[in-house]
């Protein structure tokens, strides 16, 4: 009895040393919690808006190139952010620690999906009533870290996003019921956060922007594709002495790059549609600059 009774002390001893151990290793290496920027705007993302509460990115600790080596398992870990850009742990299955050795490199997406296909992001911009649920936006930069590195994901945006600033002529009093498309874009496509890199798929379609009518101004925004095509075209439709009234602008020269935002400043006429030379790549990189365009 006596033999039993000391044999169950020491089984006790072990788990409390155990749970010891376990308690300390935290006590020293807290769940890891991250700052970000997004390029060209720090702490922004889609149209220059703030992060929103609650919103959430996926992350992963790793080693060696692309995503073969995960770190403890901290693969597509929900991070969320209370809107200023500092994100930490959505739960406590969440939770990332730095490993007892060796230094680790970090990859983070946005927006999060519980639904990836290994490390396939699958992207659908046919959607854009909501610019910020499709503006994908990659981290890659924090490598090389261990316990108590303060760690910042600078993001990028890979996709292309499409601003027009339209206003009328004397000519046309409203802008009430317009709507914008572009034509001929894929709208899915494969993002490999292994790589960064992204394969488009299906068949093109006609993209409707988000547009907001204030007036005789309007603001149409898209998110899109960096694709290019032979025939493409910009169409503006509005109602006039209640007939629809269909503007066409070729689109097949404008270049819709990677990570790059173009801005259209345009006037729909009587005449068709005229771009104004304030129009430009920007924001989201370096680009050219429209001339006067009447269509």
């Amino acid at each position: 009895m006596k033999l039993k009774s000391i044999f169950a002390i020491a089984v006790v001893a072990i788990g409390l040393s155990s749970c010891s151990d376990e308690k300390n290793y935290e006590d020293k290496f807290s769940a890891i919690t991250f700052n970000s920027t997004i390029t060209d705007a720090s702490k922004t993302k889609a149209a220059n808006a703030q992060w929103g509460s609650n919103d959430a990115i996926g992350v992963f600790m790793k080693r060696n190139a692309g995503l073969s080596t995960i770190v403890d398992g901290a693969a597509n870990k929900r991070y969320i952010t209370s809107g200023d850009g500092n994100f930490s742990a959505a739960s406590s299955s969440d939770e990332i620690y730095f490993p007892k050795a060796g230094l680790v490199d970090f990859i983070a997406y946005y927006p999060y999906t519980s639904s990836l296909s290994g490390t396939v992001y699958d992207v659908d911009v046919s959607d854009q009533s909501s610019q910020e649920a499709i503006d994908l936006l990659y981290s890659d930069n924090a490598t090389g870290k261990q316990n108590k590195d303060a760690i910042t994901l600078n993001f990028s945006h890979q996709l292309s996003k499409v601003i027009f600033n339209i206003t009328t002529d004397d000519q046309i009093s409203t802008l009430d019921g317009l709507t914008v498309s572009i034509t001929n874009l894929k709208t899915g496509a494969d993002f490999d956060l292994a790589d960064k890199s992204l394969t488009d798929k299906g068949s093109a379609a006609t993209i409707t922007m988000k547009t907001t009518v204030t007036g005789t101004t309007a603001l149409a925004e898209g998110i899109i594709l960096p694709t290019t095509a032979a025939s493409r075209k910009f169409v503006f439709v509005l109602s006039i002495n209640n007939e629809p009234v269909t503007f066409d602008w070729d689109a097949s020269t404008q270049v819709f790059v990677q990570g790059k935002k173009n801005t259209y400043n345009l006037t729909l006429t009587s005449q068709g549609v005229k771009v104004n030379t304030a129009s430009s790549i920007d924001n989201w990189g370096d680009g050219t600059t429209e001339d006067d365009i009447t269509i």
